[in-house]
Order: structure tokens, then sequence, then C-alpha cells
């Protein structure tokens, strides 16, 4: 979908990042810079993917949703810890990120035990580990647009990685998915299609984002 919009997101979104120090850099080295944080952050994207779709078969969606909404307060925890992005953080993302870990240990108590024993089920586990790869595909996509990355080049190729790499699980585990006339996949044709289209644009909005507006805005906003 990206590909087929290009020329239009190209001319509507100016995506073209004019850093400080863009005017030095060459084309190649560009280009390089490009595929290396494309292809990496396709990577990311494709076992975060296939994770949360592997918990949403044992968690419910809202759980899940609220798992994943966690990167909010990860990735400014991530970044403070790792070196190199001289992140500083206040009390209140302290405070936020112990309420929302409260909230998931709510979130998991099961039902089906006695009241109050929480549970945290292999699902929440995996799901987790999904939103790990969301903080980790946020902060190489921020990374790479102060490299000077073309937003609409880098998404395409990071979805074009986990493409290549999702298809390939694919037909190792799912080969009668691919078997004509393709009944697992004509009979969810649809949300196929509504789920890869939205999917794009969110990424591409966002990696947009991350051009324009500072971690530390951007995770007020979401």
């Amino acid at each position: 979908s990206l590909l087929l919009f290009r020329p239009v997101l190209q001319y509507l979104l100016h995506s073209k990042v004019v850093s400080d120090d863009s005017e030095s850099l060459q084309v190649s080295n560009a280009t390089r810079e490009l595929f290396k944080w494309g292809i990496m952050c396709g990577c990311v994207l494709s076992a975060g993917s296939n994770l949360q779709q592997r918990g949403l078969q044992t968690v419910s969606a809202s759980k899940t949703a609220f798992i994943t909404g966690m990167y909010v307060i990860f990735v400014p925890i991530v970044e403070y810890i790792l070196p190199g992005f001289q992140s500083n953080l206040n009390w209140r993302v302290w405070l936020s990120a112990a309420i929302s870990l409260t909230g998931m240990y709510f979130l998991s108590l099961d039902s089906n035990t006695t009241i109050g024993a929480p549970t945290i089920t292999s699902g929440d586990l995996i799901v987790f580990g999904s939103m790990l790869c969301w903080v980790a595909a946020i902060i190489i996509s921020g990374t790479s647009m102060k490299r000077g990355c073309d937003s609409i080049s880098y998404t395409i190729i990071q979805f074009g990685t986990a493409t290549f790499l999702n298809t390939s699980i694919a037909l190792i585990f799912e080969t009668n998915s691919f078997v004509y006339p393709f009944h697992d996949i004509m009979k969810s044709w649809d949300m196929i299609l509504l789920v890869g289209l939205s999917k794009g644009l969110s990424f591409l909005f966002g990696t947009l984002g991350q051009m324009y507006v500072r971690y530390s805005f951007h995770f007020i906003l979401l």
C-alpha cells in the first residue's frame, strides 16, 4: 500500500528529513543508513507481531491492548538505561511506570482461581515480549530519523523485511494456508487488507511524528 501511494505521500508529507548534519551526508552513506535501520526495525516488527498474535490466542484483546500500551512508559525508561541517549526521567515517569505495572498485575488475575490470587499466564509473558519489541522499534525509528533517513522509504523497507520474515515463517509452520485455493487466506482476506492498510499508515505517521517531535513530548501526546 505504501509503494502504491508513495508518490502522493512524498508530495503531501515532504518526508525528506533535514537534520543538522544532512548536508555532509553522501547519498551512498544515507542509503546505507536507510537499509541498516529499516532492516533492523523490520526484524523487530516481525518478532513483535508474531509474539502479539501468538499471545492473542490465549489472552483477551483488552488485556493485550493494555500490556502493549505499556510501551509508552517503557520507551523513556529503556532510553534512560541505555548509554548514549542521555534521557532524564522525573518522578512522574517512574510513578506512571509503577501504576502501569500495578494495572497489569490486576488485569492478570485469573477469574478461574481463588479470588485475589494473581496468575501471570504464559500468554501474558508472550504479549509482554511483543511490547518490548515495539519499544525497540520506536527507539530504532527515532534513531533512524535523527540519522536523516527518508521516513516513507524507511517504513517501506521495514515492512518489506517483516513481510519476508513473516512469509518465511508462515511457509514453514502454516504450509496449508498456501495450498491452492488458499481457503485459510481467502476467508479472512478483508481483515488482512484492513489491518495491512491501517498498520501501514499508523507506522508511517508514527515515524513522521518522530521526525519533528522529541520523545518526551511524543509520549505526552500519546
